[in-house]
């Protein structure tokens, strides 16, 4: 390092000519200084507020030492180099000294290095004070990256150039089951099943020789079960040309392919579901196309198209209204209605399609109002009367009902049909499944209905038995949290 400024030396000697001796010395070396004397300790530790870059010291003066004044810099925290420059004072001492923190010892009928002493001793805390900034840094990084990680809900693990894992967060804690500390040092294989291991380490190893991330695909037993994880090993390069650690991301993907299967489903059943009355519609509009049909049987061929027609309709209306209610849309068109106008309204509805139909309701008028989707709980209403119907006889009662339950709304659809297996209870809410194929409709009725409770904050659910008939009821909150 060249030295250009002049460098502040303290000159801890009590002896004036000693000074001029050391700072003629620097001078004649090519060291221009700026000189702090001090004597004793008082003066030494004010001049150590001026933060010189090099000290200077006798062994020992009259009431003060070099010993004392490293001890004064370790106390204060002080990285200042001490170079002790003295007369012979034995190289027992001079270990001692140099154990203690002194940068280097001198004699003084000796000066021939000592420039080069000293600027080593500026250059040598340089380094040190660059090292300690770069460590920081480094532990900075590693704890901001630590941080940052543990917010993350995905398990990261740090694998180093062995393959043993150097950092996980909490996440990654959670998925192995273990705390940090027992994870800390050790190869994946140690926490999975032999088989699992067998298969996740190949990956990992074929990302460190290739340099390339690897992405594998396993179920991996957890304690609520096994799952279903996307585990991905990405090399990353060092900034100081060591060897390259592996990144680990395990992502759980165990719903993502349930919502996959069930949109397979949803869309195999759709397409069965619609294929039956396209097939009626179709089959019955090219029969009369070409074929001269009696008056009588075209109107009867035409009812089952319209039916067909109105079946389609429906199924593609509920299934409209669950995607949107699932995904969220409309939710919260909430105003505060009547119980009783509503239920009026749909039994009056029903009377005025089916006259001979005997609708009853059971519903007080003086009912507090009830705030919600009122369009939306209509339509789960009208999808339990239409299967009342279909399941009951033209003869027999079906009563719309509601009532106060504490701080809900109790409403239900009573019908004297045939009743339910107890078995079928929770089965008959599920997407197009139909308690039986005798009687006509999509399966999404029910599963709607569910849905629109769950928009309310309430819940659906059916008491039936064989023989008994059945009651839907939907529980409700007087206001939609």
């Amino acid at each position: 390092m060249n030295h250009t400024a002049p460098i502040t030396v303290l000159f801890l000697e009590d002896l004036a000519e000693d000074r001029k001796l050391l700072l003629h010395e620097l001078q004649r070396q090519g060291l221009d200084s700026h000189p702090l004397p001090a004597t004793g300790e008082a003066d030494y530790r004010a001049a150590l507020e001026e933060r010189p870059e090099v000290i200077l010291a006798d062994y020992r003066l009259p009431a003060f030492s070099a010993e004392r004044a490293l001890e004064i810099l370790a106390e204060e925290g002080l990285d200042i180099p001490l170079i002790v420059v003295s007369g012979y004072i034995g190289e027992e001492k001079a270990v001692e000294l140099m154990r203690r923190g002194a940068a280097d010892y001198l004699l003084k009928a000796r000066l021939s290095r000592l420039g080069a002493a000293v600027t080593q001793a500026i250059d040598n805390r340089r380094l040190r004070r660059e090292r300690e900034l770069s460590a920081a840094a480094l532990r900075f990084g590693e704890e901001r990256f630590r941080l940052a990680l543990n917010q993350i809900p995905l398990p990261f693990a740090l694998y180093d150039e062995n393959l043993r894992i150097r950092f996980a967060n909490e996440s990654c804690s959670r998925f192995f089951g273990q705390p940090e500390e027992c994870i800390i040092g050790r190869d994946c294989r140690h926490f999975f099943p032999e088989e699992i291991g067998n298969r996740l380490y190949p990956q990992l190893l074929a990302a460190r020789n290739s340099g390339q991330p690897h992405t594998t695909e396993c179920l991996i037993p957890l304690p609520d079960g096994e799952h279903s994880f996307r585990i991905s090993y990405v090399p990353l390069s060092r900034a100081d040309g060591g060897p390259d650690e592996i990144l680990a991301v395990a992502v759980d993907i165990t719903e993502w392919q349930r919502m996959e299967r069930l949109k397979d489903e949803l869309l195999a059943s759709v397409s069965h579901e619609m294929r039956s009355p396209l097939t009626a519609i179709l089959g019955f509009t090219e029969f009369m196309q070409g074929t001269e049909v009696p008056r009588p049987l075209q109107l009867e061929y035409l009812d089952i198209i319209r039916q067909e027609g109105e079946r389609l309709k429906e199924l593609v209306e509920n299934l409209l209204d669950l995607q949107r209610l699932q995904a969220g849309f409309d939710q919260r068109n909430l105003t505060a209605f009547s119980i009783h106008s509503l239920l009026t309204r749909l039994r009056d509805r029903f009377l005025s399609l089916q006259p001979r139909r005997n609708f009853q309701l059971d519903c007080p008028r003086d009912l507090p109002l009830l705030r919600g989707n009122e369009p939306h709980l209509y339509r789960a209403l009208e999808n339990l009367l239409n299967n009342a119907v279909k399941y009951t006889a033209d003869e027999k009662a079906i009563t719309l009902g509601a009532r106060l339950d504490g701080e809900s709304m109790l409403i239900w659809v009573r019908d004297q049909g045939e009743g339910l297996d107890p078995a079928l209870h929770e089965k008959i809410f599920q997407r197009f499944f139909r308690a039986t194929s005798a009687v006509g409709g999509t399966g999404l009725g029910l599963a709607l209905v569910r849905e629109i409770a769950r928009e309310h904050g309430g819940t659906a659910w059916v008491e039936s038995a064989p023989g008994q008939g059945s009651t839907f009821y939907l529980r409700l909150p007087l206001v939609v949290p």
